[in-house]
C-alpha cells in the first residue's frame, strides 16, 4: 500500500488514477490491485449521512458510518462477496448517475424495514459532493478486528465520482510485499514523474502506524495506574503499621484480658477497608464520567463495560488487602507480657 496525490483537474486526476491502476496491476508480483481513498481501518473517513425517506430533526440525529471511495477492483482485492445488486463498473464515472455500495451491517442496521437497494444516501463531510448516491449493491462485511465496539457499517462510492486530495494504491502480492515498493515507484514515475509516492508499506504496518499514538498513550496510562496503585498500597501499609504501633499497649491489654487475636486482625482489616472503599467508589465514578474520552485509548474495548470496572475493583481491593495483611497479622501477635513489662 502506498499513498499519492494526483495532480491537475478532476478529469486529469481520473485519467491518472486509471493509468496507475492499470500499470500497478501489470506488475508481475501483483495479483490484484485497486486505488481508494483509504485502506480498511487506514484513512477511512467516519462521518454522518442521510438516507432518503427519513426526516432528521437535528443534524446529530443522522446516522454515522465509515465510508470510502474505491475503484471497481477494490471488492475483489479484499475478497468481498457481492450479496445483492451489482458492484461498481468502469463506467461509473463523473458523468454517470451517482451510485453507492453498502455492506451487510449498514443494510441491517440502517435500513431494517426495507430493501436498501434503490435507496439514496448523502454524506456530510469528507467525500461529500452534496449529491444523493443511489445504493446499487450490498457486499459482505470486512473484518478489521478491534473488538465488538468498532463500527462495522461501511458505504463505498466510486472513486471517479468524488473529489479527493489524495489516494492510496493497494496491491496484493504473490510473494513478499516488502519488495513491491520499488516496482510501484517505477510504475508511478512512468505514469507521471511529478507525483510523489510516500509511505509504501504493508497493510499490517499501516495499521500499526495508525494506532501507535493510542497504544503509547494506553501504555503510559497503564503504567501510571500501576504506579499509582503501588503508591496507594505503600501508603496504606505505612498508615496501618503506624496505627498498630500506636495501639500496641491497647492491643496487648485486650489480648491479656482474653481478646481473640483474629478479632483484632479483623478490626485492622476493617479499618483498612474504610479507607479504601470510599476512594474506590470515587475513582470508579470519575472513570465512568470520563469514559468517552478514554475510548480512543482502549482500541475497541468498551470503557464502560462491566468487566472493566469489576477487574479494576478486584485488583484494587486485592492489592489493598495484601498491603493490610502484614499490619493485621502484627496486631494479632502483640505479646501482652512484653507490652506490660514495657509500661
Amino acid at each position: 500500500m502506498a499513498a499519492i496525490e494526483p495532480r491537475g483537474s478532476p478529469a486529469e486526476q481520473d485519467r491518472t488514477v486509471a493509468m496507475l491502476d492499470a500499470r500497478v496491476a501489470a506488475i508481475p508480483l501483483v495479483s490484484r490491485s485497486a486505488v481508494a481513498l483509504g485502506a480498511p481501518a487506514f484513512q477511512e473517513p467516519f462521518g454522518r449521512f442521510e438516507l432518503d425517506g427519513i426526516t432528521y430533526d437535528r443534524p446529530e440525529d443522522r446516522g454515522r458510518t465509515i465510508f470510502n471511495a474505491v475503484t471497481p477492483g477494490y471488492f475483489d482485492l479484499f475478497d468481498l462477496e457481492l450479496r445483492a445488486g451489482r458492484s461498481f463498473l468502469e463506467s461509473d464515472g463523473r458523468e454517470a448517475a451517482p451510485v453507492a455500495v453498502v455492506n451487510e451491517s449498514f443494510a441491517r442496521n440502517f435500513s431494517p424495514d426495507r430493501d436498501v437497494l434503490g435507496r439514496s444516501i448523502r454524506f456530510a463531510g469528507g467525500a461529500d459532493s452534496l449529491r444523493w448516491f443511489t445504493v446499487v449493491g450490498v457486499v459482505e462485511d470486512i473484518d478489521v478486528g478491534g473488538g465488538e465496539r468498532i463500527p462495522r457499517e461501511r458505504a463505498y462510492l466510486p472513486l471517479g465520482q468524488v473529489e479527493v486530495a489524495g489516494v492510496v494504491i493497494i496491491a496484493r502480492t504473490r510473494g513478499d510485499g516488502a519488495v513491491l515498493a520499488s516496482p510501484v515507484r517505477e510504475a508511478v514515475a512512468e505514469v507521471d514523474p511529478s507525483i510523489v509516492l510516500w509511505s509504501p508499506r504493508t497493510l499490517a504496518d499501516a495499521h500499526d502506524y495508525m494506532i501507535r499514538i493510542p497504544r503509547a498513550m494506553g501504555a503510559m496510562a497503564l503504567g501510571g495506574g500501576v504506579a499509582g496503585l503501588l503508591v496507594a498500597a505503600v501508603g496504606l501499609y505505612g498508615l496501618l503499621t503506624f496505627r498498630v504501633r500506636q495501639r500496641r499497649r491497647e492491643l496487648g491489654v485486650r489480648l491479656a484480658m482474653g481478646a481473640d487475636g483474629r478479632d483484632l486482625a479483623g478490626q485492622t482489616l476493617s479499618f483498612a477497608m474504610k479507607q479504601v472503599l470510599p476512594a474506590l467508589v470515587l475513582g470508579l465514578t470519575m472513570a465512568w464520567l470520563i469514559a468517552p474520552i478514554l475510548r480512543v485509548l482502549m482500541l475497541g474495548m468498551d470503557p464502560r463495560g462491566l468487566g472493566t470496572y469489576v477487574g479494576v475493583a478486584v485488583s484494587f481491593l486485592t492489592v489493598s488487602l495484601l498491603a493490610a495483611a502484614l499490619p493485621a497479622f502484627r496486631a494479632s501477635r502483640v505479646d501482652p507480657a512484653q507490652v506490660l513489662r514495657g509500661d
